[in-house]
Formats: C-alpha cells, structure tokens, sequence
C-alpha cells in the first residue's frame, strides 16, 4: 500500500509507459520504412533523450508544480505515441492490402429477358429457349449454363448458341428466343447503342464468375529510375475487382530525379488490338471487360514500352477520395448537366455544373471528369478534364492540411482502389522523396489528330458497328519520344552522336500488331470481321455531330453505357445474385 502511495512509483510507471509508447512508434515506424533512416535516427535519440530526462527527475529534487507539468506532459506523450504508432500500422496494413500480389476478380454475367415475357426468375425459363455465346465469351455462356442446370430451379431448358451478343438481343427483342446470357460490360454497350435494349428488357438474374489475378509488377528501383503508371478508371460502383469497361485510362511517365510527370489520355474509344480475343481490333473500353490486366497488354501493344505499374479505380474510388479531401478546385470551362454516378437521367439526379472557378464534392468530379457532349470534340476535351481532376486530386494530398486524413485515404484506397506496386516500391519512393524534397511538374501530350468512324468491333461484330476514335501514327509516336527523353538522362562525359544517323537509336511505332490509323483504309479490316456475322432487325442509335450549347444542357445519352429498364431494375438485389464459390478457374498474369 505504501508503495502505491509513493510518488515515486507513480512517476517511474508512467516514465515506463512513455519508453514503451515510443518503443512501439519507433517499430511502426521501422516496419513501415517510409521513413528515411536519418529521419528514424533522430526520432529514436528524442525519445531516448526525454525517457533520460524523465527517469532523472524521479530521484531529482524538483518543485511539485515541475512534477505536475512533467507528468501531464508524458501523458499527452504517451497518448500521442500511441495514436501515431496505430495509425501508421493501420496504414501499413492498407498498403499491403491495395499492393497485394494475388487478387480475385469477378465478371459479371446476366440473364436478360423482355420486360414483357413474364419471366421474372429462373424458375419461370422451364421449356423456355435461351441463348448463350459462343464466340469470344464462350466461358460465361458455360459457366451460367451449368449453373441454371445444377439449380434445377428451371426443367427443360434449350440452351442454343450464338456468335455475338448483337445477334443475342436481336433475336431476343425479336421474340426468336426467350432469354439470353450476357457479359455486363456487353448489356451496357448494346443498351448505349440500341434504345430498346434499355426500354424492354431487364435483368432477371446476375451470376459472378470468379478468377484469380497474379498481378507482377516492375522491379525498378523507382526513386531512380522512369517509371510509368497507367491508370484505368472503371464504369460503375462498388467492388473494385469486378471487370467492366475501361472508362478513363490514363498513361503516366514518372522521372523521380526531375519530379517530372508526363500524363496521357487515351481516349476510350480508341481502335486497338484486344488482346482478349485474339488482337482483332477493338474498342480500348473494351478491353477492360476482360480485366485490367488485359488494358494493359493492349497499352503496352500500343506504345511500345512497358508499363510498370497499373491503378485501378471506379466511379465510387473517385467520390469517396475527393469527399475525404473536403472537395477539389477545378475551373469549370462551360456549363453542363451530366448523369450521376448510377447512369440515371432522371431530371432529380442530374449533376449540373456552371461555368468558373470551384471547389467541387466528389459526385461532381465525377461528372466533370465522365462528361463529354457538350464539347465539340467530345472524348479529347473529356480527356483534359480528366488530368485537371487527377491534378487537383493530387495537390489536395500534398496539402499539409489534409495529413490528418491520410488513414481514411487508405481504409477508402483499400476498399476501391487496386494496385500491382509492391510495397516496398511504395515505401522506398515515399522515403526518397521525404529525404529530398522538391516540387513535382505535370505536363501532358494529347493524343488529339486522329478521328472518329463507324467500324465494326471485335466484342460486338460486324452486325453492330460503334463509334470509334482512329488514333493518329504520329502522336504515338510523339509519345515514344518523350518516354525515351525522361529515360535517358544524359550523361555529358560520355555524350557523342553519329552525323551520318542522327536518329539510330530511336524507337518507333510498333508493326508488330494489326492497328489500324488515322488514314488507313478500313475495309480490309472490316471485310476479316465480316465473316459469320447477322444484322440485328432492331434500329441502333447513330451518334450526330455535337454542338457546343451556350445553356447548361442534358445529354442525349449516356457517355458510358447503361442499363436502365422500366420494368425490372437494371442492377439486381443481392438474393438475385450468385457468386461462383469453388476454387478459382481462371488465371491471369501481368509480366511487363
């Protein structure tokens, strides 16, 4: 009891507590390793100085008032060590979960029938007729089939198949058949392109395929070296490791030394080899609905060069991180209304924004960065909107304001967002830059001579022809100069050059692959994608010229695809859903 009394043991408990406070900062910290060491150093020798002086003072005569000061000091210490040591782990712990090697990956596959039939679930296909694919996506047609058989919810079911969706829901809005299985990146292409698609059909059904994804990313030494990061924000919300369409993709070369970064849009509706099915020509959109993996493969096609790392977001990454900021700041060029973030037009749900300078919320950014019909050029300008969001996104995190917000950045980056940085990439850039401070420089290159035609695409076919962008040789080339200009640094004592071939070691645009550009003729590709395709009887929606409105204005359309329906919902409830719980089937890996 005596001792309990003592202000002696009170004072070397709480000296006790302080040195165990910092103990468990400083491994956080060491864990971590974001950190420069001289950094760790010094934090290690305050603390080490302060447990001194605090251990020396319960044996030192001192007035009772220094005592009272001391002991408040080292519980605010002890509460404030804490609270950074958990904070860091908390971090740490996100990091690991966005930068993980493996990840699982779902695709999305509907059952869609008309809105008229009667059908409302599965049970109601006994003696129906349902088509599935049996071209690119043969996997998901199978896969559901087996899944309706298994369930025995439907007896007799005739399961025929097809070659390509547009024949699917030609003959399924033709009544020739009674249901089809469908890709959702699929439905929201067709419903983008034929009105009736959205009007008179609806989802009875989705099922979730599942697959493993090994995503490797570079083993640069990336506080040295060049790197690039492409990022792809996806259409829709929510789970980020579900495929869908390539709504943003955005090439960023990054010189650590010069705190330089080089940004790229390429447009979505980009002509490029899918290299899913078989590098036949495509929409760039497209090829994210075989998974980001894919996109990639098709960037890297494209430019010739590797791409070290990938950043996967959606429409719920960029709402929820622009919220967590309290807004960004954007000039806004003109006035525009645009759909929110679940693709509905609804005169309530309208997003509209007015000329000028503004700090806007997350719902906002979205719509400045997916709009596009207002502009005369639509997807280029839309593209410039996209860096202005990214670039404001990134000055509101170097903020010195928003450091507080840094845990709830990353519990909302390990929820939506996905990566194939290691993180000991990640540390080791962040304790560079730490250790040598400077400001960072953004320009970009605009991808902007080429044009848009009407063509036949590889996820579609020829009985569907969509719009698409026709990328120009020379911009991609301009592109290729520039990531060999921030590469390679020049050294002046080894500097010499060749005056008969100025030009010798200069790469170019890759022929490896079957592009298709600016100027080319584009009947020869069509006359190969031709073959084995049946035009739909259902009219499609043409896209006309834009014209720049003077008034905010609503958009004709959706810019990403949709699947509103009027009488079945277009996203099915959750006991509507089925996710395939055996072991992964699939797997796919990215070796840049």
């Amino acid at each position: 009891m005596k001792l309990l009394k003592s202000r002696k043991f009170w004072d070397a408990l709480l000296a006790v507590l302080f040195v165990a406070a910092g103990s468990y900062l400083v491994y956080r910290l060491y864990a971590f390793r974001f950190l420069p060491d001289k950094y760790l150093y010094m934090i290690i020798l305050i603390l080490v100085l302060l447990a001194l002086i605090f251990i020396l003072m319960i044996f030192a005569k001192v007035k009772e008032w220094i005592q009272w000061i001391k002991r408040v000091l080292i519980v605010l210490l002890c509460i404030g060590l804490t609270f950074a040591a958990v904070t860091i782990g908390n971090v740490e712990s996100s990091t690991r979960k966005i930068t993980a090697a493996e990840t699982i990956g779902y695709t999305n596959i509907h059952v869609v029938v008309r809105n008229d039939s009667g059908i409302d679930a599965i049970a109601d296909l006994s003696d129906k007729k349902v088509l599935i694919q049996d071209g690119n996506d043969k996997e998901y047609g199978e896969y559901v089939k087996k899944k309706i058989t298994a369930s025995k919810k439907a007896k007799d079911v005739t399961f025929e198949e097809k070659l390509d969706y547009s024949t699917m829901i030609s003959d399924l809005l033709n009544e020739k058949c009674d249901a089809i299985v469908i890709t959702d990146a699929a439905y929201q292409t067709l419903g983008q392109s034929i009105a009736a698609v959205k009007s008179d059909t609806g989802i009875i059904q989705t099922y979730k395929k599942k697959k493993t994804i090994t995503a490797n990313g570079s083993e640069k030494d990336i506080r040295y070296e060049t790197f690039t990061i492409f990022i792809t924000g996806n259409e829709g919300t929510g789970d980020i490791n579900t495929d869908n369409n390539s709504d943003v993709n955005m090439l960023l070369i990054v010189n650590p030394l010069a705190a330089h970064v080089e940004m790229i849009s390429i447009p979505r509706d980009s002509f490029v080899p899918n290299p899913a099915l078989g590098n036949r020509n495509d929409k760039l959109t497209h090829t994210g609905s075989s998974g980001s993996e894919n996109t990639v493969t098709a960037i890297e096609q494209l430019f010739g060069i590797d791409v070290d790392f990938y950043l996967k977001l959606n429409f719920s990454s960029v709402i929820e991180i622009v919220d967590a900021l309290d807004g960004i700041d954007i000039d806004i060029p003109l006035d525009f209304c645009e759909q929110d973030e679940n693709r509905s037009f609804a005169q309530e749900d309208l997003i509209c924004l007015s000329k000028g300078e503004q700090r806007i919320d997350g719902r906002e950014a979205l719509a400045y960065a997916r709009h596009r019909h207002s502009y005369v050029d639509q997807d280029l300008s839309r593209n410039q909107a996209q860096q202005r969001v990214f670039q404001a996104i990134v000055k509101r995190m170097l903020h010195i304001g928003n450091v507080g917000k840094i845990e709830k950045l990353m519990d909302i980056a390990t929820r939506l967002c996905a990566t194939n940085m290691p993180i000991e990439q990640v540390t080791n850039f962040i304790s560079y830059q730490l250790d040598h401070p400077q400001e960072w420089t953004f320009s970009s290159i605009s991808l902007n001579n080429g044009y848009s035609d009407m063509l036949a695409t590889a996820s579609m076919g020829s009985a569907l022809p969509l719009s698409v962008y026709l990328l120009n040789k020379d911009d991609i080339q301009a592109v290729i100069d520039r990531y060999q200009e921030l590469c390679e640094l020049m050294n002046f004592s080894t500097f010499a050059f060749d005056l008969n071939n100025l030009e010798k070691d200069r790469v170019y645009v890759s022929s490896d692959y079957n592009f298709l550009w600016a100027g080319d003729n584009t009947s020869q590709w069509e006359a190969v994608v031709n073959e084995e395709t049946i035009l739909p009887d259902t009219p499609t929606q043409t896209p006309s010229e834009p014209s720049e409105p003077t008034t905010p204005t609503q958009p004709s359309e959706p810019s990403t695809g949709g699947n509103e329906e009027t009488t079945a919902p277009s996203e099915p409830d959750e006991g509507n859903t089925e996710t395939d719980p055996s072991t992964p089937d699939t797997s796919q890996t990215v070796q840049p």
